[in-house]
């Protein structure tokens, strides 16, 4: 064989092996994440506490769903798996409870975590001491403090709820002196507001005006094409006016959906499924649960 003609092969093996090479080493297109991990973290609310002790205005026992169960009911499990770390036993002690399920949300590595009753215990609880009506306890502020620190280290999107006004509720299930003067639940509001403006990843879902049109005024909501379903006070509570009722618990994660639009961005997995008041009270089941709907008077 030539040296000319063995030459030519041997840079063709050369150019062929570097080909080869080349081909071993690029990258492999990074798979596009859709599952997303979902995290709920709380106190009874968010546990799917139900009062034992008493039954509703219909007669009934009261009931209620864990707050998973019910974005369940919103979400696919292929496109999120959400899971729920809240504890009853928050009104104990918030601060060593709290700390455990923040632990465990973390572990998870979340790509949403949803507080919708987190803070209530680091402000509300057995009193701290004597205070005035128009004072501040200080004492309860501190717990605040201590709370938000716990919630430093989230990346992810955050829903925090605020601090309710929950006079009115029932004294065997919420004693007087665990309700902080409205002078501290103002204060609780603002600090918690200001903590949430200076972090981009958290948004407070308003669980303070979610009681308060409960409790005070009828409700309306869109269901199905041309109609809407009105619920007369209280119907979203159960009969302790602490806790929330199936339907109430629906509301919730119709709400927090309806929130993501201005937290998640655009094209997020979460954002994909049309969450309707309708499509959660269908794939729960709850038809007989509500009033009849009614439908929508227009001019024509």
């Amino acid at each position: 064989m030539s040296n000319r003609r063995l030459t030519s092969l041997f840079a063709l093996a050369i150019a062929f092996s570097g080909a080869c090479a080349v081909a071993q080493v690029s990258p492999k297109p990074e798979k596009t994440k859709t599952r997303q991990e979902v995290v709920i973290v709380g106190a009874s609310v968010s546990a799917g506490f139900a009062d034992p002790t008493s039954r509703g205005e219909d007669g009934k026992v009261n009931r209620t769903y864990r707050l998973d169960v019910a974005f369940k009911k919103a979400w696919p499990r292929a496109l999120a798996r959400v899971a729920n770390f809240s504890d009853l036993r928050m009104f104990m002690a918030p601060e060593l409870y709290g700390k455990n399920q923040l632990a465990s949300a973390k572990k998870r590595k979340p790509d949403l975590l949803i507080g919708i009753d987190l803070m209530v215990w680091f402000g509300y609880g057995s009193t701290y001491g004597k205070v005035n009506k128009g004072e501040v306890d200080a004492k309860r502020m501190a717990l605040q403090a201590k709370g938000l620190a716990l919630l430093g280290d989230f990346q992810c999107p955050v829903i925090l709820g605020d601090y309710p006004d929950m006079h009115g509720a029932s004294s065997h299930m919420l004693p007087q002196r665990m309700i902080p003067n409205v002078a501290t639940l103002a204060a609780l509001n603002k600090k918690l507001r200001e903590w949430v403006k200076a972090r981009k990843n958290v948004t407070v879902f308003p669980l303070a005006n979610f009681v308060k049109e409960a409790v005070t005024k009828k409700q309306t909501y869109p269901f199905g094409k041309g109609e809407v379903i009105e619920f007369p006070k209280n119907f979203l509570l159960q009969s302790d006016r602490l806790h929330a009722t199936r339907v109430g618990t629906l509301v919730v994660v119709l709400r927090v959906a309806q929130s993501l639009q201005s937290i998640l961005p655009a094209k997020h997995p979460l954002l994909g499924p049309k969450v309707t008041f309708k499509g959660l009270i269908e794939a729960a089941g709850l038809e007989d649960d509500i009033p009849e709907p009614t439908r929508i008077k227009t001019g024509n």
